[in-house]
Parts: structure tokens; C-alpha cells; sequence
């Protein structure tokens, strides 16, 4: 599995997300700031990937070869969030909703979490529980389900300004926050390059020296 880098560093997530309401409960045991929220695809295993795969093909006569690329890239809906504990006591998050909303504040549509990861020392993204330990840092990464970009007004487009408000339940409270999110550029698995390939048995004339020039 490969992982993705969380790009923001925790050190500078903490005024990154706008709080929508005040900590409840023993929420305020748990400081939270959202790094960054990309919409994209929902990818197996939630993994943002991308692969390159060759084809080679010939006509009939077996004398014409072609070679084609295809880029397979999946970019995979993530929430990244930088998680503090203020607190002796461990401390569970879970984040209970997702809602999506346009420049002028209207519902768009909801997504899930289908994943939770945290970042390890090994320099790795590993399964979590969603737990936070007694006055422990963690940086999270949540694989979310796709947005129906047909119901999207305006589709796909990394230009468009979305809004993002996410609920977490923490503890026994409950704490909102909204961010602005980035909408990654769409790319067609099932779009082909082809490029000619000269058959080996005819020369090139460009690539005739000058003693051989008529």
C-alpha cells in the first residue's frame, strides 16, 4: 500500500479550519483542526493511485506496430485532520457527518467515511481506532466516499469552491467545523494515446548519414 503524505504539518493546522460552535461535553479535552479535505473519486482500498500500463497492438499484416499509454490515476476523496489531546485520559473521535455546500451556502450533498488511518513513525499511514492517548499529537487521514459530482452543479471542476462542514462526536460531546475543499482534476482511465512506431524492416530517411544523401 502506498501511502500519502499528510501536506500540512501539525504545527500549522490549528487555525487551518473554522469552528462552527463551541466544544460540548468533554469535547474541549480534544483540540482539532482540519488539515485539508480533496474530493475526488472513491478508490479501492482507498487508495489514491496512479499506474501506467503499455499495450502493444498490430494491424493484419503484422507490419504496422503501435504503442499505447494509458494513465490510470484514482484520486482518492480524503479529510486530513491534526488531533491534540489536552487531557490524562484517552479520548475517542468519530467523525458523525459529512456535508458539502456551494459559494452561496447551499447543500450540494453528504459523504461518508469509509477508512480511518493515522501516521506512524515508519513514515506510513496504518489502521486506527480512533482513539487519541493521554496528551498524544495524531495526524488522521480519512478515505471518504465520492461526491455524485452529477448532482454537482457545475461537475467536476477544480476551479469550483466548495465548502465543506464536518461533524465529529468526541467523547460524549460534539464539536462542527468547516473547511474549504480541494476538488481534484478529473482524468479519463479510458482515454488512449497512441503512438506510431516505425516497423524496424524500413529506414528512416532522416536518419541517413550525408554520404548517403542522393
Amino acid at each position: 500500500m502506498r501511502s500519502l503524505p499528510l501536506l500540512i504539518s501539525i504545527a500549522g493546522c490549528w487555525t487551518s479550519s473554522q469552528p462552527g460552535d463551541p466544544p460540548q461535553g468533554n469535547a474541549a479535552a480534544l483540540e482539532v483542526a482540519i488539515a485539508s479535505v480533496r474530493l475526488g473519486d472513491d478508490c479501492p482500498g482507498g487508495i489514491a493511485d496512479g499506474k501506467l500500463s503499455q499495450d502493444r497492438v498490430s494491424d493484419s499484416a503484422g507490419i504496422t506496430q503501435r504503442r499505447s499509454f494509458r494513465a490510470e490515476i484514482c484520486e482518492q476523496s480524503l479529510l486530513q485532520v491534526s488531533l491534540r489531546s489536552t487531557t490524562g485520559a484517552k479520548t475517542p473521535i468519530a467523525v458523525t457527518k459529512i456535508e458539502l455546500f456551494d459559494a452561496a451556502g447551499v447543500s450540494i450533498g453528504a459523504l461518508d467515511v469509509r477508512t480511518a488511518t493515522r501516521w506512524t513513525n515508519d513514515g506510513s499511514y496504518a489502521k486506527w481506532d480512533q482513539v487519541v492517548g493521554p496528551g498524544e499529537v495524531v495526524a488522521a487521514s480519512y478515505a471518504l466516499t465520492a461526491p455524485d459530482w452529477g448532482l454537482v452543479p457545475g461537475g467536476r471542476d477544480p476551479s469550483k469552491k466548495i465548502r465543506v462542514r464536518v461533524t465529529f462526536t468526541i467523547g460524549a460531546g460534539e464539536r462542527v467545523f468547516e473547511k474549504e475543499a480541494t476538488v481534484a482534476a478529473f482524468s479519463d482511465p479510458n482515454v488512449m494515446t497512441w503512438i506510431p512506431r516505425r516497423p524496424s524492416h524500413i529506414i528512416d530517411p532522416s536518419a541517413r548519414s550525408a554520404t548517403h544523401a542522393p
